[in-house]
């Protein structure tokens, strides 16, 4: 993965999304919507990390939900 760019993850505990420094060209690793993204994964992202702010009781949002708003701050950051 490393050779199709930046590797970095949309996992808790990361910079805010709008705050986050998007790469020009990346791997963006999502994980489950219960386990979040792998060791093994975010391992290879190197503490690269994007979270979605979120307010309520939910700890999560589901993964296309999540992927489309990730999507759309790094095309807008471009």
């Amino acid at each position: 993965l490393p050779a199709l760019g930046e590797v970095f993850a949309l996992e808790l505990g990361g910079a805010a999304i709008g705050e986050f420094a998007f790469p020009r060209r990346g791997v963006l690793v999502l994980g489950s919507e219960e386990l979040g993204v792998s060791a093994a994964a975010l391992a290879m992202a190197e503490g690269r990390r994007a979270s979605i702010p979120m307010r309520g009781v939910k700890a999560s949002i589901n993964v296309a939900v999540a992927f489309g708003i990730a999507a759309q701050a790094w095309v807008s950051g471009l």
